[in-house]
């Protein structure tokens, strides 16, 4: 059972991993988390301000992860990409659909990395305009 108290002003937390597997994985319980990760997703601040903290640290967690996975997607399509470019015959026919196919599946995932960003980012910015706690 975790105990949460008002935060005081002063400077702001500064999530390091240790912190964070603290506050997520050992003081919050699985529908606790599962509930917070839902209002992220869902752009809903949480009530309770030590929740908001964690909500709003996930959601800079999520948007270096989608960063991340779209440089990874990025090269994937790079790499099928080149090789869709060989695989063109000189009559304009490609000889296999699957190197097409896996470039665009690519360029799908980069896009959804940067539609997930996007999205995270309105919400901290809203969450930063409006704190949950006027005191900090």
């Amino acid at each position: 059972m975790r105990t949460t108290s008002t935060p005081k002003a002063g400077a702001p937390l500064v999530w390091d991993e240790r912190l964070w597997e603290d506050a997520w994985e050992r003081l919050l319980s699985h529908p606790e988390r599962h509930r917070i990760a839902v209002q992220v997703w869902r752009g809903e601040a949480p009530a309770d301000p030590f929740e908001q903290r964690v909500a709003t640290e996930l959601a800079r967690r999520w948007r270096r992860s989608a960063r991340n996975l779209a440089l990874l997607y990025g090269l994937w399509a790079l790499f099928w990409g080149l090789l869709t470019w060989d695989d063109w015959r000189p009559d304009g026919i490609l000889r296999s659909l699957l190197t097409i196919s896996c470039a665009l599946v690519g360029v799908a995932a980069v896009g959804a990395c940067f539609a997930t960003r996007r999205r995270l980012r309105k919400h901290l910015r809203r969450w930063a305009a409006t704190p949950a706690d006027p005191s900090t």
